[in-house]
C-alpha cells in the first residue's frame, strides 16, 4: 500500500509535491498500488518514486521526471507520457497499451514483458533499453532511436519502424509479420544473440566490424527467402545421427530448418530441410552426409542395433517447431 503521508502531499498538487521533493532530496516516496487514474501530474518530479502496481491509466504525465522510477506492473493504459524522462526506469510487466510516449527519454529503461500494443513511441530515445518478451505490436515507432536496444523475443506484429534507428540492436527470436514496416529502417549492423553470463551481445551481422548493411537490407536478413534440400535415406535411419547432423548444420548455417519427413513409394525416407536462398546446396549436402556417415559408423561400433524410436520423437518435435 502507498504511504498515506506521501499520497496526501501529492494530492495537494504538483507544485506542492515538487517543493517537498526539493526539501527531501534523499527520501524515496512510496506510492505503491495508489489510484492515480486520470490524475494531472504534468511536470511532476517522480524520480526514484515507488509506483509499482499503481493505477495511472489516462494520467497526464507530460514532461514529468520518472528517472529510475519503479513502475513494475503499473497500469499506464492510454497515459500521456509525452516528453517524459523515463531513463533507467523499471517498467517490467507494465501496461502501456495505447500510451503516448512520443519524444520521451527511455535510455537504459527495462520494459521486459510490458504491453506496448498500439503505443506511440515516435521520436522517442530508446537507446540501450531492454524489451525482452515485450509486446510492441502495432506500435508507432517512427523516427525513434533503438540503437543498442535489447529486443529478444519481442513481438512487433504490424509495428511501424519507418526511419527508426536499429543499429547495434539485439534481434534474437524477433517476432515479425508481413505488416511489420522495416523498409526504411536505419540499421548499420545488428546482433543475433545475447550472452547472459557476460552481459554481451553476440554474433554481429555483418560479422566484420568494417562491413555494414545497405539501406533496406535488414528486412532481407530477418526474412530471408528460402530453398529446399531433399535428403534421401535408402537404408534404415540412425535418428540420433540425423538430428545431431542437422543441429551441426544449423550452427554453421543459421537458416537451416527441417521441413518434412516422408516415406517414398520405393520404401526410402525423405527428409526435407529449408535453407537460405543464397546457400550453396552442394557444399551443405556434402557436409551433411560427411557428418551423418561419421556419426552413424561411430554408432554402429557402440551398438549392433539402430537407434531409432527415442530420437524419432526429437526429430518430429523439431519438425513441428521449426
Amino acid at each position: 500500500m502507498a504511504n498515506l503521508e506521501h499520497l496526501s502531499i501529492l494530492r495537494q498538487g504538483v507544485e506542492t509535491w515538487n517543493q517537498w521533493r526539493e526539501i527531501n532530496p534523499h527520501l524515496i516516496p512510496d506510492l505503491y498500488d495508489a489510484d492515480l487514474r486520470n490524475y494531472p501530474l504534468q511536470g511532476a518530479n517522480l524520480s526514484r518514486v515507488v509506483l509499482g502496481k499503481t493505477s495511472l491509466s489516462l494520467a497526464h504525465l507530460q514532461g514529468a521526471n520518472l528517472f529510475q522510477a519503479d513502475l513494475y506492473e503499473a497500469d499506464l493504459f492510454r497515459a500521456n507520457l509525452q516528453s517524459v524522462n523515463l531513463q533507467q526506469a523499471y517498467l517490467c510487466r507494465a501496461n502501456l497499451y495505447r500510451a503516448n510516449l512520443s519524444h520521451s527519454q527511455l535510455q537504459q529503461a527495462r520494459l521486459g514483458r510490458s504491453d506496448l500494443t498500439k503505443a506511440n513511441l515516435s521520436q522517442a530515445n530508446l537507446a540501450h533499453t531492454s524489451f525482452t518478451e515485450a509486446n510492441l505490436s502495432q506500435a508507432n515507432c517512427q523516427d525513434s532511436d533503438f540503437s543498442y536496444a535489447f529486443l529478444k523475443s519481442t513481438r512487433v506484429y504490424g509495428t511501424n519502424f519507418d526511419n527508426a534507428d536499429l543499429t547495434g540492436t539485439c534481434l534474437q527470436d524477433w517476432h515479425t509479420d508481413s505488416l511489420t514496416q522495416l523498409d526504411s529502417v536505419i540499421c548499420k549492423y545488428f546482433y543475433r544473440s545475447y550472452n547472459i553470463w557476460d552481459n554481451k551481445f553476440l554474433q554481429r551481422y555483418p560479422a566484420s566490424e568494417h562491413e555494414f548493411l545497405a539501406p533496406g537490407e535488414l528486412i532481407n536478413c530477418l526474412n530471408p527467402k528460402s530453398i529446399t534440400l531433399d535428403l534421401i535415406f535408402s537404408e534404415a535411419i540412425c535418428f540420433k545421427s540425423l538430428l545431431t547432423s542437422l543441429e551441426s548444420l544449423s550452427q554453421d548455417h543459421h537458416a537451416v530448418k527441417p521441413q518434412a519427413l516422408e516415406q517414398q513409394k520405393d520404401g526410402s525416407l525423405l527428409v526435407r530441410i529449408s535453407l537460405a536462398e543464397t546457400a550453396d546446396l552442394n557444399s551443405i549436402k556434402q557436409a551433411f552426409w560427411t557428418e551423418y556417415n561419421r556419426l552413424h559408423q561411430s554408432s554402429k561400433l557402440r551398438s549392433n542395433r539402430t537407434d531409432s524410436a527415442p530420437n524419432l520423437s526429437a526429430l518430429l518435435n523439431r519438425l513441428a517447431n521449426p
